[in-house]
């Protein structure tokens, strides 16, 4: 493909290159009757059979559809983990382990990532535990019904089930684009013929016009404008999602620990699962940052050196150590190798 134009600016720079043919239609005609009707219907013609290809209006409804439907079906898993987290923990003392190894903490931070995949490896590994005899029976005696436990399963393979969707209507909009690139070529070569002719018609003469008619000139404009506009997404490229995950020295994890990003001041309590998240933490000025740890009956730990990548996502494991009888309160500081 010539100019460096990329596939999503083919039908923008057309429609551009198009509306500046029509106001100045009567001199292309004027130059050559080859600019005369159909010219311009068969160049919309063109403009229309590209945009239905790269918007691929079918396959973006449905990927937006399952977007959405992916959310909301992943926040429905909160609630029924909850539900069944609980009943392990009642049934603790009839289980082949302990509740904290049956996954739930694993199933919850693959959700609150989006990684359907990894939800998909959590989901086998809890059901796998939950559905061994002894803990079915045990978990079942203290209050899980089997509606339940069939609808947090039946909830797990929707969700992976519609993943693998998205993916396919990826790559069905990616493979329309491929299977057309002749209508993409047929309508690069009209907008080169129209912008030759436009530079000849107006060189020299005027400027603005010959501007108008340059792909390099009309290309720069449109980028230009449309980094101007700051999306969410450009927005969370200067940040990091950062992970904290507190456990004690038996692997139990640890709620409502103070966890503090210390050079920017923020500030959370970890959950259930032992786990403080900041969705977006900034890597300007400081991309290496401080984790402080705090909780009551613990000694405050402070984990240094923490490296922030620009849209990535770090994990920080701790072990919280129990304070002494004693009311120790101390501070253990460790260097970040991750």
């Amino acid at each position: 493909m010539n100019f460096n134009i990329r596939v999503e600016e083919y039908h923008p720079v057309g429609t551009v290159t198009f509306k500046e043919v029509h106001a100045d239609i009567n001199d292309f005609i004027a130059f050559s009757p080859d600019y005369d009707t159909p010219f311009e219907t068969n160049f919309q013609a063109k403009l229309d059979a590209v945009k239905g290809i790269v918007t691929a209006k079918f396959y973006v409804s449905e990927l937006s559809g399952l977007t959405n439907t992916l959310k909301v079906d992943t926040d429905q898993v909160y609630r029924k983990l909850n539900f069944l987290d609980r009943y392990i923990k009642l049934a603790k003392s009839s289980l082949t382990k302990a509740p904290n190894l049956f996954g739930i903490k694993a199933v919850r931070t693959q959700a609150r990532r989006g990684n359907v995949e990894g939800m998909e490896i959590a989901f086998a590994n809890l059901f796998g535990n939950v559905d061994i005899p002894i803990n079915l029976a045990a978990i079942k005696a203290k209050g899980l019904t089997d509606a339940a436990y069939a609808e947090l399963k039946a909830l797990a393979a929707k969700i992976i089930d519609d993943n693998v969707k998205q993916e396919f209507y990826k790559t069905e909009k990616a493979t329309a684009i491929e299977a057309n690139w002749v209508l993409f070529d047929d309508l690069l070569e009209t907008i080169k013929d129209v912008q030759e002719t436009g530079k000849t018609l107006y060189k020299g003469v005027n400027k603005a016009k010959t501007d108008a008619y340059t792909m390099t000139v009309v290309l720069e404009r449109m980028r230009h404008e449309r980094n101007a506009v700051t999306t969410e997404a450009e927005k969370i490229k200067g940040t990091c999602a950062v992970y904290v995950n507190c456990d004690d020295e038996s692997g139990n994890p640890l709620e409502d620990m103070t966890v503090t990003v210390v050079q920017y001041g923020l500030k959370l309590q970890t959950d259930e699962d032992g786990t403080g998240y900041f969705e977006a933490v900034k890597n300007d000025p400081d991309d290496i940052v401080d984790i402080l740890i705090e909780g009551d009956g613990f000694i405050s730990q402070t984990v240094k050196g923490v490296k922030l990548e620009a849209g990535g996502q770090v994990d920080v494991d701790v072990v919280m150590v129990a304070a002494a009888d004693s009311g120790d309160s101390g501070t253990t500081t460790t260097t970040d190798n991750s």
